[in-house]
Protein backbone atom coordinates (compact mmCIF):
# COMPACT_ATOMS: atom_id res chain seq x y z
CA UNK A 1 0.00 0.00 0.00
CA UNK A 2 1.30 3.65 -0.75
CA UNK A 3 0.43 6.62 1.06
CA UNK A 4 1.85 10.24 -0.18
CA UNK A 5 3.82 8.51 -2.58
CA UNK A 6 5.75 6.11 0.24
CA UNK A 7 6.08 2.28 0.22
CA UNK A 8 4.65 0.97 3.99
CA UNK A 9 6.83 -1.78 5.02
CA UNK A 10 6.18 -4.07 7.49
CA UNK A 11 8.24 -3.94 10.86
CA UNK A 12 8.46 -7.10 13.37
CA UNK A 13 5.71 -6.03 15.56
CA UNK A 14 2.04 -6.64 13.56
CA UNK A 15 -0.02 -3.36 12.79
CA UNK A 16 2.42 -1.37 13.06
CA UNK A 17 4.52 -0.06 9.52
CA UNK A 18 7.65 1.92 8.93
CA UNK A 19 6.43 5.08 6.14
CA UNK A 20 10.32 6.65 5.28
CA UNK A 21 12.97 7.09 7.62
CA UNK A 22 11.73 9.00 10.41
CA UNK A 23 7.89 8.10 10.90
CA UNK A 24 5.51 4.81 11.58
CA UNK A 25 1.74 4.28 10.68
CA UNK A 26 -0.56 2.30 12.77
CA UNK A 27 -3.12 -0.03 11.46
CA UNK A 28 -5.96 -0.93 13.26
CA UNK A 29 -9.63 -1.93 13.49
CA UNK A 30 -12.00 0.09 15.50
CA UNK A 31 -14.76 -1.18 17.47
CA UNK A 32 -17.58 -1.35 13.91
CA UNK A 33 -14.79 -3.04 12.33
CA UNK A 34 -13.44 -0.22 9.77
CA UNK A 35 -9.75 0.21 9.75
CA UNK A 36 -8.09 3.27 10.82
CA UNK A 37 -4.55 4.96 10.54
CA UNK A 38 -2.81 6.70 12.84
CA UNK A 39 1.07 7.84 12.50
CA UNK A 40 3.57 8.26 14.94
CA UNK A 41 7.39 9.19 15.14
CA UNK A 42 9.00 6.56 16.62
CA UNK A 43 8.37 2.87 16.92
CA UNK A 44 8.01 3.30 20.82
CA UNK A 45 4.98 5.99 20.20
CA UNK A 46 3.63 3.38 17.48
CA UNK A 47 3.17 0.37 20.20
CA UNK A 48 1.75 3.01 22.27
CA UNK A 49 -0.87 4.38 20.19
CA UNK A 50 -1.95 0.51 18.94
CA UNK A 51 -2.16 -0.91 22.66
CA UNK A 52 -4.46 2.08 23.40
CA UNK A 53 -6.78 1.39 20.49
CA UNK A 54 -6.59 -1.87 20.08
CA UNK A 55 -7.75 -1.86 23.76
CA UNK A 56 -10.30 0.59 22.85
CA UNK A 57 -11.72 -1.46 20.07
CA UNK A 58 -11.89 -4.43 22.04
CA UNK A 59 -14.04 -2.51 24.50
CA UNK A 60 -16.57 -2.08 22.31
CA UNK A 61 -16.54 -4.73 19.48
CA UNK A 62 -19.47 -7.12 19.61
CA UNK A 63 -16.89 -10.00 18.99
CA UNK A 64 -13.25 -10.90 17.99
CA UNK A 65 -11.67 -9.90 15.39
CA UNK A 66 -10.76 -13.11 14.24
CA UNK A 67 -14.47 -14.61 14.34
CA UNK A 68 -16.17 -11.00 13.70
CA UNK A 69 -14.36 -11.34 9.74
CA UNK A 70 -14.33 -15.23 9.35
CA UNK A 71 -16.55 -16.95 6.87
CA UNK A 72 -19.83 -18.76 7.83
CA UNK A 73 -18.59 -22.01 6.70
CA UNK A 74 -15.46 -21.58 8.39
CA UNK A 75 -16.46 -20.40 11.96
CA UNK A 76 -19.41 -23.30 11.58
CA UNK A 77 -16.91 -25.89 10.94
CA UNK A 78 -14.41 -24.37 14.43
CA UNK A 79 -18.30 -24.50 16.80
CA UNK A 80 -19.27 -27.90 15.42
CA UNK A 81 -16.23 -29.65 16.50
CA UNK A 82 -17.16 -29.22 20.08
CA UNK A 83 -20.99 -28.73 19.56
CA UNK A 84 -23.08 -31.36 22.24
CA UNK A 85 -26.35 -30.27 21.46
CA UNK A 86 -28.55 -27.46 23.01
CA UNK A 87 -28.98 -29.59 26.24
CA UNK A 88 -25.51 -31.47 25.57
CA UNK A 89 -26.30 -34.89 25.70
CA UNK A 90 -26.93 -35.66 22.23
CA UNK A 91 -25.25 -38.59 20.70
CA UNK A 92 -22.02 -38.95 18.99
CA UNK A 93 -23.65 -39.91 15.85
CA UNK A 94 -26.18 -37.15 15.48
CA UNK A 95 -23.65 -35.10 15.88
CA UNK A 96 -21.99 -36.18 12.80
CA UNK A 97 -24.85 -36.37 10.98
CA UNK A 98 -25.32 -32.41 11.61
CA UNK A 99 -21.46 -31.57 10.62
CA UNK A 100 -22.16 -33.78 7.45
CA UNK A 101 -25.59 -31.65 6.75
CA UNK A 102 -23.79 -28.64 7.35
CA UNK A 103 -21.15 -29.55 5.36
CA UNK A 104 -23.32 -30.70 2.23
CA UNK A 105 -25.14 -27.74 2.03
CA UNK A 106 -23.42 -24.55 3.76
CA UNK A 107 -20.08 -24.98 2.15
CA UNK A 108 -19.67 -22.83 -0.56
CA UNK A 109 -23.08 -21.51 -0.90
CA UNK A 110 -23.48 -18.03 -0.34
CA UNK A 111 -24.41 -17.97 2.88
CA UNK A 112 -21.89 -19.87 3.48
CA UNK A 113 -18.76 -18.01 2.01
CA UNK A 114 -20.57 -14.61 3.83
CA UNK A 115 -18.37 -12.73 6.65
CA UNK A 116 -20.83 -14.29 9.41
CA UNK A 117 -20.97 -10.41 11.03
CA UNK A 118 -22.79 -9.35 8.16
CA UNK A 119 -25.07 -12.09 8.50
CA UNK A 120 -28.61 -10.77 8.54
CA UNK A 121 -31.94 -12.58 8.76
CA UNK A 122 -32.76 -11.93 5.00
CA UNK A 123 -29.40 -14.03 4.48
CA UNK A 124 -30.58 -17.11 6.42
CA UNK A 125 -34.05 -16.70 4.73
CA UNK A 126 -32.58 -17.10 1.17
CA UNK A 127 -30.13 -20.11 2.34
CA UNK A 128 -33.04 -22.22 3.48
CA UNK A 129 -34.99 -21.42 0.27
CA UNK A 130 -32.22 -22.16 -2.01
CA UNK A 131 -31.80 -25.53 -0.14
CA UNK A 132 -36.13 -26.23 -0.61
CA UNK A 133 -35.46 -24.99 -4.49
CA UNK A 134 -32.45 -27.78 -4.86
CA UNK A 135 -34.97 -30.48 -5.58
CA UNK A 136 -38.23 -30.74 -7.20
CA UNK A 137 -41.30 -30.86 -4.86
CA UNK A 138 -38.79 -29.65 -2.25
CA UNK A 139 -37.09 -31.86 0.67
CA UNK A 140 -39.24 -33.23 3.76
CA UNK A 141 -39.89 -31.12 6.83
CA UNK A 142 -37.93 -33.49 9.15
CA UNK A 143 -34.63 -33.19 6.64
CA UNK A 144 -35.42 -29.25 7.24
CA UNK A 145 -36.15 -29.01 10.47
CA UNK A 146 -32.85 -31.51 10.49
CA UNK A 147 -30.64 -28.57 8.78
CA UNK A 148 -32.35 -25.89 10.65
CA UNK A 149 -31.35 -27.52 13.71
CA UNK A 150 -27.27 -26.63 13.11
CA UNK A 151 -27.43 -23.90 11.78
CA UNK A 152 -29.68 -22.26 14.53
CA UNK A 153 -26.84 -23.32 16.91
CA UNK A 154 -24.41 -22.00 14.97
CA UNK A 155 -25.53 -18.38 15.25
CA UNK A 156 -26.42 -19.27 18.66
CA UNK A 157 -22.89 -19.61 19.49
CA UNK A 158 -21.75 -16.73 17.51
CA UNK A 159 -24.33 -14.42 19.67
CA UNK A 160 -22.48 -15.72 22.98
CA UNK A 161 -19.37 -14.60 20.80
CA UNK A 162 -20.94 -11.27 21.51
CA UNK A 163 -20.78 -11.43 17.25
CA UNK A 164 -24.41 -10.72 17.10
CA UNK A 165 -26.94 -8.51 19.67
CA UNK A 166 -29.61 -10.90 18.20
CA UNK A 167 -29.56 -14.15 16.70
CA UNK A 168 -30.41 -13.90 12.56
CA UNK A 169 -32.40 -17.28 12.80
CA UNK A 170 -34.81 -15.70 15.57
CA UNK A 171 -37.94 -14.85 13.32
CA UNK A 172 -36.53 -16.99 10.18
CA UNK A 173 -39.79 -19.81 9.51
CA UNK A 174 -38.27 -22.07 6.72
CA UNK A 175 -41.75 -23.32 4.04
CA UNK A 176 -42.25 -27.20 4.19
CA UNK A 177 -44.39 -29.83 2.39
CA UNK A 178 -46.88 -30.87 4.87
CA UNK A 179 -46.63 -33.84 5.98
CA UNK A 180 -49.63 -36.41 5.26
CA UNK A 181 -49.08 -39.87 6.63
CA UNK A 182 -51.76 -41.24 4.05
CA UNK A 183 -48.86 -40.16 1.29
CA UNK A 184 -46.28 -42.36 2.81
CA UNK A 185 -48.38 -45.85 3.22
CA UNK A 186 -48.46 -48.22 0.49
CA UNK A 187 -51.91 -50.21 -1.01
CA UNK A 188 -51.00 -54.06 0.34
CA UNK A 189 -51.48 -55.12 -3.22
CA UNK A 190 -48.34 -52.42 -3.92
CA UNK A 191 -46.49 -53.61 -0.73
CA UNK A 192 -46.31 -57.53 -2.60
CA UNK A 193 -45.71 -56.33 -5.94
CA UNK A 194 -42.38 -54.36 -4.86
CA UNK A 195 -41.48 -57.32 -3.45
CA UNK A 196 -41.86 -59.62 -5.94
CA UNK A 197 -39.98 -57.11 -8.04
CA UNK A 198 -36.93 -57.41 -6.28
CA UNK A 199 -34.20 -59.67 -8.74
CA UNK A 200 -31.99 -61.32 -6.04
CA UNK A 201 -33.58 -63.54 -3.82
CA UNK A 202 -31.77 -62.22 -0.63
CA UNK A 203 -32.69 -58.40 -0.83
CA UNK A 204 -36.12 -59.62 -1.43
CA UNK A 205 -36.06 -62.06 1.71
CA UNK A 206 -35.07 -58.35 2.97
CA UNK A 207 -37.89 -56.55 1.76
CA UNK A 208 -40.46 -58.80 3.73
CA UNK A 209 -38.84 -58.64 6.96
CA UNK A 210 -38.87 -55.31 6.25
CA UNK A 211 -42.12 -54.66 5.29
CA UNK A 212 -43.38 -57.84 7.89
CA UNK A 213 -41.72 -56.17 10.85
CA UNK A 214 -42.09 -52.36 10.05
CA UNK A 215 -38.39 -51.76 10.74
CA UNK A 216 -36.28 -48.61 9.90
CA UNK A 217 -33.80 -49.08 6.92
CA UNK A 218 -30.88 -48.85 9.40
CA UNK A 219 -32.32 -51.71 11.76
CA UNK A 220 -32.74 -54.10 9.24
CA UNK A 221 -29.32 -53.36 8.06
CA UNK A 222 -28.25 -53.88 11.72
CA UNK A 223 -29.84 -57.46 12.19
CA UNK A 224 -27.40 -60.47 12.90
CA UNK A 225 -28.07 -63.56 12.88
CA UNK A 226 -28.55 -63.87 16.70
CA UNK A 227 -31.52 -61.46 16.07
CA UNK A 228 -33.54 -64.17 15.26
CA UNK A 229 -35.48 -66.13 18.08
CA UNK A 230 -37.76 -69.35 17.24
CA UNK A 231 -39.11 -70.70 21.07
CA UNK A 232 -42.48 -72.41 22.23
CA UNK A 233 -43.70 -72.07 18.23
CA UNK A 234 -43.30 -68.38 18.40
CA UNK A 235 -40.77 -66.78 16.19
CA UNK A 236 -39.58 -62.70 16.94
CA UNK A 237 -36.40 -60.44 15.36
CA UNK A 238 -35.02 -58.41 17.88
CA UNK A 239 -33.80 -55.10 17.28
CA UNK A 240 -30.56 -54.13 18.83
CA UNK A 241 -28.53 -51.66 17.10
CA UNK A 242 -29.27 -50.01 13.53
CA UNK A 243 -26.39 -48.78 10.95
CA UNK A 244 -25.83 -45.51 9.39
CA UNK A 245 -23.91 -45.17 6.28
CA UNK A 246 -20.91 -48.27 7.33
CA UNK A 247 -21.12 -48.09 11.14
CA UNK A 248 -23.24 -50.03 13.45
CA UNK A 249 -24.71 -47.54 16.57
CA UNK A 250 -27.82 -47.90 19.30
CA UNK A 251 -30.94 -47.46 17.87
CA UNK A 252 -32.03 -44.07 17.04
CA UNK A 253 -34.25 -44.01 20.66
CA UNK A 254 -34.24 -45.39 23.90
CA UNK A 255 -37.33 -47.20 22.74
CA UNK A 256 -35.34 -48.85 19.83
CA UNK A 257 -34.27 -52.12 21.24
CA UNK A 258 -37.71 -54.54 21.64
CA UNK A 259 -38.64 -57.68 19.86
CA UNK A 260 -41.33 -58.07 16.99
CA UNK A 261 -43.10 -61.20 16.47
CA UNK A 262 -43.05 -62.61 13.12
CA UNK A 263 -45.21 -65.77 11.16
CA UNK A 264 -43.39 -68.75 11.66
CA UNK A 265 -43.26 -69.18 7.36
CA UNK A 266 -41.16 -66.33 7.72
CA UNK A 267 -39.19 -67.66 10.46
CA UNK A 268 -38.30 -70.31 8.01
CA UNK A 269 -37.72 -69.02 5.38
CA UNK A 270 -34.71 -66.81 7.35
CA UNK A 271 -33.04 -70.15 8.71
CA UNK A 272 -33.07 -71.37 4.99
CA UNK A 273 -31.18 -67.88 4.05
CA UNK A 274 -28.61 -68.30 6.74
CA UNK A 275 -27.48 -71.98 5.59
CA UNK A 276 -26.54 -70.16 2.14
CA UNK A 277 -25.05 -67.44 3.67
CA UNK A 278 -20.91 -67.08 3.03
CA UNK A 279 -19.83 -65.71 6.57
CA UNK A 280 -22.38 -68.11 9.11
CA UNK A 281 -22.00 -67.07 12.77
CA UNK A 282 -24.43 -65.54 15.81
CA UNK A 283 -22.86 -62.18 15.46
CA UNK A 284 -22.24 -62.03 11.85
CA UNK A 285 -24.73 -60.19 9.74
CA UNK A 286 -28.34 -61.33 8.95
CA UNK A 287 -28.29 -60.00 5.26
CA UNK A 288 -24.75 -59.84 3.69
CA UNK A 289 -24.26 -58.91 0.01
CA UNK A 290 -22.25 -61.47 -2.31
CA UNK A 291 -19.10 -61.12 -0.73
CA UNK A 292 -20.22 -61.88 2.75
CA UNK A 293 -19.90 -58.05 3.96
CA UNK A 294 -22.71 -56.60 5.92
CA UNK A 295 -26.19 -54.98 3.72
CA UNK A 296 -25.87 -51.51 4.24
CA UNK A 297 -28.66 -49.17 3.41
CA UNK A 298 -27.25 -47.22 0.57
CA UNK A 299 -27.03 -51.04 -1.09
CA UNK A 300 -31.06 -52.17 -0.20
CA UNK A 301 -31.92 -48.66 -1.82
CA UNK A 302 -30.28 -49.08 -4.79
CA UNK A 303 -31.82 -52.86 -5.16
CA UNK A 304 -35.39 -51.19 -3.74
CA UNK A 305 -35.01 -48.73 -6.67
CA UNK A 306 -34.83 -51.22 -9.25
CA UNK A 307 -37.93 -52.84 -8.04
CA UNK A 308 -39.56 -49.70 -7.43
CA UNK A 309 -39.00 -48.75 -11.05
CA UNK A 310 -39.52 -52.29 -12.36
CA UNK A 311 -43.04 -52.38 -10.55
CA UNK A 312 -44.11 -48.47 -11.62
CA UNK A 313 -43.38 -49.83 -15.62
CA UNK A 314 -45.56 -53.17 -15.17
CA UNK A 315 -48.05 -51.46 -13.65
CA UNK A 316 -51.42 -50.58 -15.89
CA UNK A 317 -53.27 -48.52 -13.54
CA UNK A 318 -52.08 -44.59 -13.31
CA UNK A 319 -52.63 -44.73 -9.47
CA UNK A 320 -50.73 -47.75 -9.51
CA UNK A 321 -47.85 -46.29 -11.74
CA UNK A 322 -47.57 -43.43 -9.40
CA UNK A 323 -47.30 -45.12 -5.97
CA UNK A 324 -44.49 -47.02 -6.52
CA UNK A 325 -42.70 -44.95 -8.75
CA UNK A 326 -42.72 -42.35 -5.74
CA UNK A 327 -42.30 -45.37 -2.81
CA UNK A 328 -39.77 -45.52 -0.66
CA UNK A 329 -37.85 -48.43 2.28
CA UNK A 330 -39.59 -46.02 4.65
CA UNK A 331 -43.02 -46.32 3.34
CA UNK A 332 -42.88 -50.01 4.15
CA UNK A 333 -42.68 -48.92 7.72
CA UNK A 334 -46.37 -46.85 7.36
CA UNK A 335 -48.16 -49.53 5.94
CA UNK A 336 -46.94 -51.82 8.75
CA UNK A 337 -48.50 -49.49 11.36
CA UNK A 338 -51.69 -49.42 9.31
CA UNK A 339 -51.97 -53.45 9.07
CA UNK A 340 -51.30 -53.86 13.05
CA UNK A 341 -53.95 -51.22 13.75
CA UNK A 342 -56.32 -52.56 10.98
CA UNK A 343 -56.23 -55.98 12.82
CA UNK A 344 -56.58 -54.24 15.95
CA UNK A 345 -53.79 -53.87 17.55
CA UNK A 346 -54.18 -50.79 20.45
CA UNK A 347 -52.16 -47.69 19.92
CA UNK A 348 -49.82 -48.64 23.04
CA UNK A 349 -48.47 -52.06 21.70
CA UNK A 350 -48.10 -50.11 18.23
CA UNK A 351 -46.00 -47.47 19.88
CA UNK A 352 -43.76 -50.30 21.26
CA UNK A 353 -43.76 -52.18 17.68
CA UNK A 354 -42.72 -49.16 15.83
CA UNK A 355 -40.05 -48.44 19.01
CA UNK A 356 -41.20 -44.68 19.44
CA UNK A 357 -41.31 -43.08 22.74
CA UNK A 358 -45.07 -42.20 23.01
CA UNK A 359 -48.38 -43.48 21.20
CA UNK A 360 -48.90 -39.49 20.53
CA UNK A 361 -45.64 -39.80 18.26
CA UNK A 362 -46.83 -42.67 16.96
CA UNK A 363 -50.49 -41.20 15.97
CA UNK A 364 -49.00 -38.48 14.09
CA UNK A 365 -46.56 -40.01 12.00
CA UNK A 366 -48.35 -43.43 11.23
CA UNK A 367 -52.17 -42.67 11.80
CA UNK A 368 -52.66 -42.47 7.95
CA UNK A 369 -56.15 -43.86 7.20
CA UNK A 370 -56.99 -44.53 3.30
CA UNK A 371 -60.44 -44.81 1.96
CA UNK A 372 -60.68 -48.31 2.34
CA UNK A 373 -59.68 -48.31 5.52
CA UNK A 374 -63.37 -46.27 6.06
CA UNK A 375 -66.15 -48.74 7.99
CA UNK A 376 -69.37 -48.96 5.73
CA UNK A 377 -72.05 -46.94 5.99
CA UNK A 378 -74.56 -48.99 7.15
CA UNK A 379 -72.35 -49.67 10.70
CA UNK A 380 -72.29 -45.67 10.99
CA UNK A 381 -75.48 -45.82 10.25
CA UNK A 382 -78.46 -44.45 13.59
CA UNK A 383 -80.05 -47.57 14.73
Amino acid sequence: MKTSGRPDKRTAERGIYRRGPYSYVVRVRDADGRLRRYAAPTLDEARTIKAREVKAAHAGRRGPVAERHTTVQDFAAAFLTTYRGKTGGARDITLREYRELVERKLNGSRLGRQRISSVTQVDVEDFFAAVERSVPGGYSATYMRNLSTPVRAIFRHAVRQRIFERNPCDNVAFRTPKFRPELRTLDEEIVSALIAAFDEPRYQLAAKVLATCGLRISELSGLDQRDLHVTGGEAKIAVRQRVRGTEIGDPKSSRGRRQIPIPMALAAELFDHMTGLAWQDPRAPLFQTMRGARMTPAVFRRHFNRARMKTASAAINPDVQDQAAGATPHMFRHSAARRWRLVGVSDHLLSHLIGHSSTALTQAAYGAVLPQDLPSGELLALS
